[in-house]
């Protein structure tokens, strides 16, 4: 499976197709120098909570993005 790949670029279902905005989510956390707080990633984006926890939680279920047990993120980032 591919990490990630831009809308409609998914061509034979091996990749996970992200939103602009999922994709960048997921870069600033890929970017982080160390697992990112939730409350960071929120200043970093500056997106609605709301908005924002549900494009993570959906990175999360389709393995992009792990959640820590301390409640920080980490990428999974391999391009």
């Amino acid at each position: 499976m591919e990490i990630a790949c831009g809308p409609g670029q998914c061509v034979n279902g091996d990749c996970v197709e992200l939103t602009d905005r999922e994709s960048s989510i997921c870069r600033a956390i890929c970017d982080a120098a160390h697992p990112i707080s939730f409350g960071e990633l929120k200043a970093s984006t500056n997106l609605h909570q709301e908005i924002l926890s549900r494009a993570v939680r959906r990175l999360v279920i389709h393995g992009l993005v792990r959640k820590e047990t301390d409640g920080r993120y980490k990428g999974e980032c391999s391009q």
